[in-house]
């Protein structure tokens, strides 16, 4: 806990300061500018204001603060801008000194070697389990990659990445849609 003396301190401290932010706000808010009970409003010239709401009609006046100087509007549309010859953007030309020496001669590059690898082609990992004979004579596969199953016939995709080409009792071809490569995986007990 806090001594007495100390949470008075505070506190009075905190009550000067929460004065002060008052004071500064009511200064801000009432300071040197003019209240908006008096606006500020400069001087009106008259007679561009009849003769323009008289070309206008009376619902359009011009704003109070808007005025027209004829005179050096007509002067600056009879102005003539042109340049002086002065580039504002460069100065004295400057000379370009000589090579000290001539350039060196381009030595010849050789065309880097390129070696042709042969591509190991991706093995397909998918496991052919056997395959089931259905009534009209046509054999479904049972295929098998990580957890997942299939039963698919010749020409069906399987794992949305391999296509069954033929089924045979030992073996069956796939082909992987990606790379384009095929592989005829053998069934698990057969060699």
């Amino acid at each position: 806990m806090m001594p007495a003396d100390k949470k008075k301190r505070q506190a009075i401290l905190a009550g000067g300061l929460f004065a002060v932010v008052i004071g500064l706000a009511i200064w801000d808010f009432s300071g040197p500018s003019a209240s908006p009970s008096q606006p500020v409003r400069p001087r009106l010239d008259v007679s561009a204001t009849q003769h323009s709401s008289a070309r206008r009609g009376p619902s359009s006046a011009l704003p109070s603060s808007f005025h027209l100087q004829f005179d050096r509007l007509a002067r600056a549309e009879r102005m003539d801008y042109s340049g002086d010859g002065h580039n504002l953007f460069g100065g004295p030309p400057v000379a370009i000194e000589a090579p000290a020496a001539p350039p060196r001669p381009a030595s010849p590059v050789a065309p880097p070697v390129v070696t042709a690898v042969a591509k190991a082609e991706p093995t397909i990992d998918v496991k052919y389990a056997g395959f089931a004979e259905s009534g009209s004579g046509n054999m479904n596969g049972l295929f098998m990659r990580g957890d997942d199953i299939s039963v698919a016939r010749s020409g069906d995709i399987i794992f949305h990445r391999f296509r069954v080409g033929s089924i045979q009792s030992g073996n069956a071809q796939l082909t992987d849609l990606v790379s384009n490569h095929s592989q005829r995986v053998i069934a698990a007990g057969a060699r």
